[in-house]
C-alpha cells in the first residue's frame, strides 16, 4: 500500500497531517513484523537444507555399504584394489580413477608410427617397470609371455620381438635387434627345411645415413657388463666375426678371412679333441689333432705328420725323430745330361753325365736348402753365371770331387769345394 504525503506550500489542516502521521507509524510496524517474520522462514529453510543434505550422505554411505556388504562382498572387497596394491572405499571410486587415468595416456595409432599399419596394434606410454605375473596356472610359479602367429606359418615371418635403440620414427635412423621365426629367409629354410629362429641386428638409414654400416655389436655378459663372455660383430656385408672373450676384435686387420678370435687359451677334456677337415669330411685331406693320427702332440704319443693321402712321414716321440719315409734322399744319382737337373728331392747328388755338360742352374731349390754335387765324369762342368755364384766354374780332373751350394734368395752359392 503507498501511503499519502502531507502536502507543501498550501493550507492544510492540523487533524489531517495527523491521521497521515500516525498511518506511516502503523506502516513501519507493519514492515518490521513482516522482516522478522522472513528471518525465521529463512533460518527454517536452511535447517531443512542442511537436514536434507545430511540424509543424503546418510542415504549414499548406506547404499555403499550394501554394495560392499552384498551378496559379492568378498569379490567387490578385493576388486577395489587395483595391480599396484591402492585400495578404494568403493569400486566406483576404483573404476572412476582408471578412467581418468586413461584420459591422461596418449593412445597413438598413426603419425610415427605409419610402419606399424595394422588396427590392432598401438603404442602407449606406460611406466618404466613392466611386469607379468602369473596368477591362473598352479602346474608351477613361471610366467610365459607368448607371441603367436594368427596361423601355421610355411613362408615368411612368424612370431617378432622387437628391441629398439632408437625411438622409433618413420622414415628415421634406428638400430634394432630382432628375435623372430622365419620359414624360409633369402632362401634359407635350415637344415631340416623347417625354417630357422633368427636374433638378427639391424639398423635403418632413413634420413642422415648416421648408422649406415655401422651394426651394433651383439654382446654376452654376466652383471649389466661387469663379465664380457663375448660378441659378435658385423665388419662388412660378407663378414661377420665372433669373438670370445672381453674385448673388440682385433686379429681380422691380419686376415680379413678370419670369422672367430679367441682372446684366451682353449682347452679340451680328456679323450676329446680338434679335428680339421675339409668339405667333404674327409680327414685325410686335411689336418686333424687327435690322440692317435694326423696332427697331434703329446708326452705320450709324440708329434705325427701325414701327408694328404694319410702316410705317416715323421714322428716325433720319446724315442726321438722317426722319420716313417725318408724326407730327403740322399745320394741320388744325375745322369741325363741337363744343364739345369732338379734337386727337389735330396741334398747329396751324384753326377754321371755321359756327354759334355754345363750345369747353369739347379732347379726346384729352396729357400736355406744345401746341396753337395758329386762329380763322377769328366764331361761336366758347374758354370758361374748369375744363377749359381761361384769363385771360379768348377771342372775337377777326378772323380768324387765335389762342390757345396746354399740357396740364398733365388740364387746358388758357392760355400766350399774339394778337388782330388
Amino acid at each position: 500500500m503507498t501511503l499519502q504525503k502531507i502536502p507543501t506550500g498550501i493550507k492544510f489542516p492540523l487533524f489531517e497531517g495527523v491521521k497521515l502521521i500516525n498511518a506511516a507509524i502503523e506502516a513501519a510496524d507493519k514492515a518490521q513484523e513482516d522482516s522478522s517474520s522472513a528471518k525465521i522462514k529463512s533460518e527454517n529453510a536452511l535447517a531443512t537444507s542442511q537436514s536434507a543434505e545430511t540424509k543424503a550422505d546418510s542415504v549414499q554411505e548406506q547404499f555403499n555399504q550394501v554394495v560392499i556388504d552384498g551378496d559379492s562382498s568378498v569379490e567387490a572387497a578385493q576388486a577395489r584394489v587395483n595391480a599396484e596394491g591402492n585400495s578404494f572405499t568403493t569400486l566406483k571410486d576404483r573404476l572412476d580413477t582408471s578412467d581418468e587415468l586413461m584420459a591422461e595416456r596418449a593412445i597413438k595409432t598413426d603419425g610415427g608410427l605409419d610402419r606399424l599399419k595394422a588396427t590392432s596394434k598401438f603404442v602407449t606410454s606406460l611406466s618404466s617397470y613392466v611386469g607379468l605375473v602369473n596368477t591362473e596356472y598352479t602346474g608351477d610359479n613361471g610366467t610365459r609371455f607368448y607371441i603367436l602367429p594368427k596361423a601355421k606359418v610355411s613362408s615368411g615371418v612368424g612370431g617378432v620381438l622387437k628391441i629398439f635403440g632408437d625411438d622409433y620414427q618413420n622414415g628415421a635412423d634406428y638400430r634394432d635387434l630382432g628375435l623372430y621365426f622365419h620359414a624360409d629367409q633369402a632362401g634359407d629354410k635350415g637344415y631340416f627345411g623347417n625354417g630357422v629362429f633368427w636374433i638378427n641386428g639391424k639398423v635403418f638409414d632413413g634420413t642422415g645415413a648416421q648408422y649406415l654400416g655401422k651394426n651394433p655389436d651383439i654382446g654376452f655378459s654376466f652383471q649389466d657388463g661387469e663379465t664380457v663372455a663375448g660378441r659378435i660383430t658385423r665388419l662388412g656385408a660378407q663378414w661377420p666375426v665372433w669373438v670370445f672373450g672381453k674385448d673388440k676384435p682385433s686379429l681380422h686387420g691380419f686376415n680379413p678371412n678370419i670369422l672367430m678370435e679367441v682372446q684366451g687359451e682353449v682347452g679340451f677334456k680328456n679323450n676329446t679333441s680338434l679335428k680339421f677337415r675339409n668339405s667333404a669330411n674327409n680327414a685325410d685331406a686335411g689336418v686333424r689333432m687327435n690322440s692317435d693320427d694326423y696332427f697331434f702332440m703329446s708326452l705320450i704319443n709324440g708329434l705325427k705328420v701325414f701327408t694328404n693321402g694319410g702316410t705317416e712321414q715323421l714322428r716325433v716321440s720319446g724315442a726321438g725323430v722317426e722319420p716313417k719315409t725318408k724326407l730327403v734322399q740322399n745320394y741320388i744319382g744325375i745322369s741325363n745330361n741337363l744343364p739345369t737337373p732338379s734337386v727337389k728331392t735330396g741334398n747329396v747328388f751324384v753326377i754321371s753325365n755321359t756327354t759334355t755338360t754345363s750345369i747353369t742352374d739347379l732347379l726346384d731349390g729352396t729357400p736355406g736348402q744345401i746341396v753337395t754335387l758329386v762329380i763322377n765324369d769328366f764331361v761336366t762342368t758347374i758354370k758361374s753365371n748369375s744363377a749359381i755364384k761361384l769363385t771360379s766354374d768348377f771342372r775337377p780332373s777326378n772323380t768324387l770331387s765335389n762342390i757345396t751350394l746354399a740357396r740364398l734368395g733365388t740364387q746358388w752359392v758357392e760355400m766350399f769345394r774339394k778337388e782330388f
